[in-house]
């Protein structure tokens, strides 16, 4: 076995959207990173049969080391701003280089313009490697009647940042969207939240303003929990929720420079639930139910989260669209809205010289 010293990766002072600790940003590893492992065990192992067949431990033994990198991009290097990232990316790469590992990440570009790909599924003889996130990225089609404020465009950017929220939010990690105005952080969550997780999520939204009350979010969430017993509460039997609260640093500082809504949530992370002030005060554990959240850069109205909370959260930055994806969905609209109108093909197909 060999370690890999990833201490210049702390102190390579990376500009980030929200700032983050170090030992948050550990736990953020271990949380993909598990992720990932976890993959590997068998769906319902029968009583006294290893979580782990041999086969499965074999391909996971050829893996580790690609995606013990693919989740150190995407903890340690998920926080920074799109500046940063080419900073990140030389760093890691050296860090694998001094570790006889060069082999293990990518042969060129950024280390986040490429998704490591496998199977835990013997039967799939696929073979592990890494794949650019332009190859992985869905074709768009524009029918007659689609009206374009409903068209979603993928693109490199949000497809390799739904699919990091998706490894995130099925392992039912805690995770927070943080970036600019205008990078798509609320239609890409409440996109995969409402409708692009396995069946047994279950989406609930709710936006913050300057004026959000910790009392009206407790009431908010109450309402939608389903009695499981005595003073236990959480999604139907069999379900997830998975709450999306967007704009969750925009509730106006106390006093004493607490955010009440904020504290509210950090005791529901940290301790699994809060107390009930209704007919005396009692102690409501919340199961089933996890959170994500976005927020913007600290500035104006956007405050500084406390870092009590945002421990409890894996990062996940929405940096400013790059020329390529916005090429991709102005090319996409624009052939589309001629398609309408019923444009010649060999002009719709000029539009994008």
């Amino acid at each position: 076995h060999t370690w890999i010293n990833l201490s210049s990766l702390f102190a390579a002072n990376l500009k980030e959207y929200v700032p983050s600790t170090n030992i948050g940003l550990v736990h953020s590893f271990f949380r993909v990173m598990d992720g990932y492992i976890q993959s590997f065990a068998v769906p319902k192992p029968q009583p006294g049969q290893p979580v782990m067949s041999p086969e499965r431990a074999e391909i996971l033994e050829k893996c580790i080391t690609p995606l013990f990198f693919m989740s150190v991009i995407w903890s340690l290097g998920a926080t920074c701003d799109e500046g940063s990232r080419e900073k990140f990316s030389d760093m890691l790469r050296t860090v694998a280089q001094g570790n006889n590992h060069a082999d293990s990440l990518p042969a060129e570009g950024l280390v986040y313009d490429y998704c490591f790909v496998y199977s835990a599924v013997p039967e799939d003889e696929e073979q592990p490697r890494w794949v650019h996130w332009d190859d992985l990225c869905d074709t768009c089609e524009i029918g007659r009647m689609t009206k374009f404020e409903d068209v979603m465009v993928p693109t490199i950017d949000n497809t390799r940042q739904k699919y990091v929220l998706q490894h995130l939010l099925t392992q039912k990690v805690n995770v927070v969207a943080v970036g600019p105005t205008g990078t798509g952080k609320t239609v890409s969550v409440s996109d995969l939240v409402l409708g692009g997780l396995p069946d047994r999520f279950l989406g609930l939204t709710f936006t913050f303003s300057p004026q959000t009350k910790a009392g009206v979010l407790q009431n908010s969430l109450m309402s939608k929990f389903d009695k499981r017993r005595s003073h236990v509460f959480g999604a139907p039997i069999g379900k997830h929720f998975v709450v999306f609260i967007d704009d969750a640093n925009l509730p106006q500082k106390e006093r004493y420079g607490a955010q009440p809504p904020l504290e509210l949530l950090r005791q529901l992370l940290g301790h699994g639930g809060f107390y009930n002030f209704t007919g005396g005060i009692r102690w409501n554990a919340i199961i089933d139910t996890s959170f994500v959240m976005a927020m913007g850069p600290p500035g104006g109205s956007r405050t500084q989260v406390s870092n009590r909370l945002m421990r409890y959260l894996n990062y996940v930055s929405f940096p400013e669209m790059s020329e390529v994806s916005k090429r991709t969905i102005l090319n996409t609209i624009l052939k589309g809205g001629l398609s309408q109108r019923g444009v010649k093909s060999e002009v719709i197909d000029l539009s994008s010289k």
